[in-house]
């Protein structure tokens, strides 16, 4: 098979390229090749020789030789450009910025939780005291952080007769002028839930005044109480919570005589106290 082949050596000034391009008639000439590699310096040189299953090309360039084989001239053609320009174009480095060291983070001082105040109504019940279940009811503070809780609640209760034994239609009665007690919680907050183990102290004042006896007798009491208990309030809205608290009553409660050695009341030592308190949040 007779090939022609076309064999330019450019030799240019200094700092040019110097390019050997032989390949077979109708490739791209050494211009064509020149023009696509572009104004690179350096030294290349290319062979492009037609086999009967392809085209083989041998590109040598900065000291290195490679070879390899496509199914048209057109592809060889490409493929010495593109190693040629990779060999020969410079590589520019960029400078390494300069290492600036991470800000140190700013120091932000803890905020304390807000105060939050809680003013309502409670009711409470108190079983194991009196003889009978003693009702009252009143208003309850609460101001809380984060988890401490400072409570003060203020109640009164309906009167309670009790008959007097030994007497015709003579009866006692009592009646609970006003339940002061105080205290602090420690609160665990669970979602919109706050579980609080809590201890408190107070003193409660019970008039107690005899009817229908030969000698009207009245006496006013003074009860203190104190002992440990549960709290859990619920956030029914932004503005309105709800609490449950039940409370282990220890107190001291002299017996009551009216006329000489009539015994009117005697309480116990201990007892319970559920209550239960709704009001609003700021």
């Amino acid at each position: 098979m007779g090939v022609v082949f076309l064999t330019a050596v450019m030799f240019t000034a200094p700092a040019s390229l110097e390019l050997e391009w032989s390949v077979p008639t109708g490739c791209a000439d050494v211009n064509v090749a020149r023009a696509r590699i572009g104004p690179l310096s350096g030294r290349a040189s290319a062979t492009i020789v037609e086999h009967a299953t392809g085209w083989q090309l041998v590109v040598e360039v900065a000291n290195t030789e490679r070879r390899l084989s496509t199914t048209r001239c057109e592809e060889a053609v490409d493929a010495a450009v593109l190693i040629i320009k990779l060999a020969l174009e410079p590589t520019t480095v960029a400078p390494a910025a300069p290492s600036v060291p991470d800000p140190a983070p700013a120091l932000v001082a803890p905020t304390a939780a807000p105060l939050t105040f809680q003013l309502g109504a409670s009711a409470s019940i108190v079983l194991g005291w009196l003889p009978q279940p003693l009702v009252r009811f009143g208003a309850a503070f609460s101001a809380r952080g984060e988890h401490v809780v400072v409570m003060a609640e203020l109640q009164t209760g309906l009167p309670q007769r009790y008959p007097i034994e030994g007497t015709a239609g003579g009866e006692a009665i009592v009646h609970p002028l006003a339940d002061l007690s105080a205290g602090v919680c420690w609160a665990v907050p669970v979602g919109r839930v706050r579980v609080a183990p809590c201890g408190r102290g107070g003193f409660t004042a019970l008039s107690v005044a005899g009817a229908q006896l030969a000698v009207s007798r009245q006496a006013v009491v003074l009860v203190p109480h104190g002992g440990p208990g549960l709290r859990t309030t619920v956030e029914l809205t932004s503005w309105l919570e709800a609490s449950l608290t039940g409370w282990a009553r220890f107190s001291s409660f002299p017996v009551v005589s009216l006329e000489g050695s009539r015994e009117v009341l005697r309480g116990n030592l201990l007892s319970g106290d559920l209550a239960l308190g709704i009001g609003g949040v700021w």
